[in-house]
Formats: C-alpha cells, sequence, structure tokens
C-alpha cells in the first residue's frame, strides 16, 4: 500500500515539474528605444558600430514604413498599438474634434492631455499595466495621460528643453535597464527626440545631425554593453516614427482659396502647416467647390492634391475617422505649405561659425506619402526572441506591436499588423490562423463613410501566450492522473504496486 509519504512526494514531484516548466516559458523583458527622425539610411551612412553589431547579432529590416501621414505622433501610436490612424484616432500632430469642439496640439495644449483623444484604442504600456505588469516611459511624450482609467506604472514626460544628448540618453537607458534587473518594470519605453530635432533644423545632411548620430551610437553600445549578462531574459527594439527630407520651396494656398471659407481654429490660425493641411470649411461652404478650386491647374503647378475625405486613396488608410478633415490637402515630397498666406519657408535663428547670429530657413521635414524611401525609418532588434543575423527588406510599423506583446507575454489587442515579415526576424511562428475583427472608426455624421477594414489590413487578436496554455494543459493532466490514482487505477504504475489508500 502506498504511505501518505510516497503520496506527497508524487504530488510534489509533478508541482516542481511544473514549476520549472512555467519558468521555462515565461515572457521575457522589453526595453524599446523610440528614435525621434531617424531615417531609415542614416546607420549605414555614417560609422555607427552599434548599430552594426546589433545587425549581425539581431535583426533588421531594412526599411519600415510609417502610417500616414508620416508624422510623430500618429506613429507613435501606430507603432504602441498596431493600428493605422483612422482606427486608433491620432490622425494628426494637430487635429480638430467636431464633437468635442477641441482642438490638439502634440501635447502643447492642455487639451492634449484629456483622454478621449487617445480612448480609441489601446497602446501596448496600457495593455502591460491591465495584464498585471508593469511599463516604464521615460522621456515619453504625453505619457501622463490616463487612458481607460490606467497611466503607466512610472511616466516622466518628454521636454524639448534642454535639447537631449547622448549623456542624457545614457542616464534614461541606465535606469531603464536598472528598473528591468530589479524586477520594478516588464517594458520600458524610451525615447530620444533630438535627431527629428536637428534633422528639422538643418536637413537630413546636416553635419550637426552626424554628430547627434554618433552621441546615439555611444548610447546604444553602453546599452549592448550593461545588458551583456541580460541576453537570455531582455529584447531590446531600436525604431523611429518615420525619416526625413530636404525642403525644396513653400506653398501658398490663399492663391486658390478664400481664407475667409475657413473654420478658425485657436492654433496657428489654421490646423497645421508642413507636408499636409486639413481644411474644415465653413458650413456653407461645398468642400467639393473648395476642391476643385486648389486642383484647378490654370493657376499654374501646384506641388500638392486636394482631396475630398471621401476620396483619399485607400492605400493612406485614412479616411475612416471622424477627426479626419472634410477635404485634406498633400503636397508633393519636398514642398511645403506654410500656413495659408506665405509661400516661404519657416525659418529660425542661428549662430554661425563665428558666433554671430544668422537666420535660417528649416532644412527638412517629413509627413509626407508614406511611401516614399525618405519618410521610411529604422528597425534593429536584439534579444532572445530574435534570430541572430536576420533581415528583411521592409516591415509596417504596424507590425511591430504584437511582437512586442508575445515577448511580452500578454494579449494583444486586435491590430493591423502582419506577420508575414516578422516570423522572419523573430521565433515566434506566424499564426496559421488569425482572429479578425471589423473596425469602425467613430464618424460624426451620415455622410462620412464608416466601413470595415480589407482584409488584407483587418485587425488581428493577439494569442494568449503559449506558456500559460501548455502550463495549464499540464495541470489538466497531471489532476487527471491523481484522479485515476485515488479511485485505485494503476496506470504504468505511476501510484505503486499495492491498493492506494485515500489520504
Amino acid at each position: 500500500m502506498v504511505s501518505s509519504q510516497r503520496w506527497r512526494l508524487l504530488v510534489f514531484q509533478f508541482l516542481c515539474i511544473s514549476c520549472s516548466l512555467r519558468v521555462t516559458l515565461s515572457a521575457n523583458k522589453l526595453l524599446l528605444l523610440l528614435v525621434d527622425g531617424m531615417r531609415w539610411d542614416y546607420a549605414d551612412r555614417e560609422n555607427l558600430p552599434a548599430f552594426k553589431q546589433i545587425e549581425t547579432q539581431g535583426a533588421r529590416a531594412t526599411k519600415m514604413r510609417p502610417n500616414f501621414p508620416s508624422s510623430s505622433y500618429p506613429n507613435y501610436y501606430s507603432i504602441m498599438t498596431g493600428l493605422h490612424c483612422e482606427n486608433h484616432g491620432i490622425v494628426s500632430n494637430c487635429m480638430y474634434d467636431a464633437v468635442k469642439n477641441e482642438t490638439f496640439d502634440m501635447g502643447r495644449n492642455p487639451e492634449s492631455y484629456d483622454s478621449f483623444w487617445w480612448e480609441d484604442a489601446e497602446p501596448l504600456w496600457i495593455g502591460v499595466e491591465r495584464q498585471r505588469k508593469k511599463s516604464f516611459l521615460l522621456s515619453w511624450p504625453t505619457c501622463n495621460v490616463s487612458i481607460h482609467g490606467r497611466k503607466p506604472s512610472v511616466c516622466r514626460e518628454y521636454s524639448a528643453e534642454p535639447l537631449q544628448n547622448g549623456a542624457s540618453l545614457k542616464e534614461d537607458i541606465k535606469e531603464a535597464v536598472a528598473s528591468l534587473r530589479n524586477n520594478s518594470a516588464d517594458f520600458v519605453g524610451v525615447f530620444f527626440g533630438s535627431v527629428n530635432h536637428l534633422g528639422h533644423l538643418y536637413g537630413p545632411n546636416g553635419t550637426k545631425l552626424n554628430s547627434i548620430l554618433k552621441e546615439l551610437d555611444g548610447a546604444v553600445a553602453e546599452l549592448l554593453n550593461i545588458t551583456s549578462d541580460m541576453r537570455e531574459t531582455l529584447n531590446i527594439i531600436i525604431l523611429a516614427d518615420h525619416g526625413m527630407t530636404s525642403f525644396t520651396k513653400g506653398i501658398n494656398l490663399t492663391e486658390r482659396m478664400d481664407l475667409s471659407d475657413l473654420v478658425s481654429f485657436p492654433i496657428k490660425g489654421s490646423l497645421d502647416v508642413g507636408a499636409n493641411v486639413e481644411i474644415w470649411p465653413e458650413i456653407h461652404v461645398d468642400p467639393a467647390e473648395l476642391v476643385n478650386k486648389l486642383n484647378n491647374d490654370s493657376w499654374g503647378e501646384r506641388n500638392f492634391t486636394a482631396y475630398l475625405k471621401k476620396d483619399i486613396p485607400e492605400r493612406f488608410f485614412y479616411k475612416n475617422h471622424r477627426r479626419i478633415a472634410p477635404v485634406v490637402v498633400m503636397a508633393d515630397i519636398g514642398y511645403y505649405i506654410n500656413s495659408f498666406a506665405s509661400p516661404n519657408l519657416p525659418t529660425f535663428n542661428d549662430t554661425d561659425e563665428h558666433n554671430k547670429t544668422v537666420v535660417r530657413n528649416l532644412g527638412g521635414y517629413h509627413g509626407y506619402d508614406n511611401t516614399e524611401s525618405d519618410m521610411h525609418a529604422i528597425f534593429y532588434a536584439i534579444g532572445p526572441n530574435f534570430n541572430a543575423n536576420s533581415k528583411v527588406d521592409l516591415i509596417n510599423n504596424t507590425d511591430v506591436y504584437q511582437v512586442m506583446c508575445k515577448i511580452l507575454g500578454i494579449e494583444a489587442a486586435a491590430n493591423n499588423g502582419s506577420w508575414e515579415a516578422m516570423s522572419t526576424l523573430t521565433m515566434f511562428d506566424q499564426p496559421t490562423t488569425s482572429t479578425t475583427t471589423s473596425a469602425s472608426p467613430p464618424e460624426t455624421t451620415s455622410s462620412s463613410t464608416s466601413s470595415t477594414l480589407s482584409p488584407t489590413a483587418q485587425p488581428q487578436s493577439g494569442g494568449v501566450n503559449a506558456g500559460f496554455v501548455i502550463l495549464g494543459l499540464l495541470i489538466v493532466v497531471g489532476l487527471v492522473i491523481v484522479g485515476v490514482c485515488i479511485w485505485k487505477r494503476n496506470i504504468f504504475g505511476i501510484c505503486g504496486r499495492s491498493n492506494f489508500q485515500r489520504l
């Protein structure tokens, strides 16, 4: 007869096996470095050995395509939600919500921190918190917004002053690694804005931009060095939101329309400037007539195209949200719509080699057609969930979110990502099936188009972590065996040679 001691030993051994398997299958940590405005070819152009090390020891996509518009805030959110802009609702750096009658100005006005702007989606850090893990965001724009009633465990907001440099980035990285090492955080996002800032001022070929790229590489080298003993549990992803291109000339739209026909906004006198502008006509103005005026070639060379919202090309995934204006004007790459009143390029004060103040034109911009090569961004990754020396030509930035969820062992929200390219870069197999969800972005009028996403871009729901599934199956099997033993069914001698005495 099996003694109670042997029975306890059997249960103890089973629990030990289950626990050891759970440790093996547990989620890993993730550090994400978002480098604002780092074009896909910057690391190839300059001598950046740390980036080259990641490329050879980890994974790289030569180009990562942003969402349209290829601007900062829309693509911060696309990366962190896996959604197109028309689905997550952050459709521009500056935007208007007709329902709330409020404007958003990329964190520069208090209204930008209102939760309603952000709650059409669930960003990664909120999903992490909801699923009982910890997220830290360091030098991250508008990270202090409450989204669905949650915030990151730690948020330190980005500040443009003083300008970030290699030394400040190293401090952020050290803090990030320490929080991951001591298990205070499971996911840490670090933001670095100086590459974008200097790209705007001096253009994508400026010498000051090249200097900050080398400082960035030094910080990445430090990151690789201080995490060398964490390679089995820590994944590092370094990516950007968009690229950068040089200016050609400015565009003046007032030659083609009357400013009195437009709604007046409290920010900038209009909604935005640069590569594209959102035009909200007054109620008495027919948007179709306005588009015809703008696209009238009798005025001469346009260097832009105006669209009715419903006619925006499908490939932009940019027509099915109430915050997208009735008329959208898209400049040709390199051209700049400088408000509505001036054909001149924007300027800034600088100092020359003699330390004298000079006025310069801005050198670079982004926000253009997201298929343009200059708008494409970097993607580098290294860690236990990425294949060494793996490379693909192109990914979409919506593909990254689902990978980050897999790394962290959390369930992904519905998203627009694809596994086709990411299965080459990662150790995750491409799912044989996916759960798709229709998406009807918020609209305000019956004339607005509310549609489901096309089959090639439908949101995918992430699955439950495989470790939990396997552990659950092991527990079920173990309970069945124990149950059979209790009922005196001796299977393969597992219960001993004699009858089992109930305890």
